[in-house]
């Protein structure tokens, strides 16, 4: 719970800084990958693409993929 929510407060700080124009990361470049598949409707590839550049488990990347769908879907 504790990974998911981590990675939840990341990816809203990320969004903030990309609105805000400060600098761009290697989260912000996977954050903006994610977004795409996202927004492909590919949200499988979406989850195993964070899973692997983040190492969290399925639930934790799953739930980090869905917030970031309520952001940006």
């Amino acid at each position: 719970m504790l990974q998911t929510r981590v990675a939840t407060l990341e990816a809203q700080m990320q969004a903030l800084l990309e609105h805000l124009g400060v600098g761009a990361s290697s989260e912000d470049s996977l954050e903006r990958q994610v977004i795409e598949l996202i927004r492909a409707d590919r949200v499988i590839e979406a989850v195993k693409l964070y899973r692997e550049r983040t190492g969290l488990g399925l639930k934790e990347a799953k739930d980090a993929v869905d917030n970031l769908r309520h952001l940006h879907g």
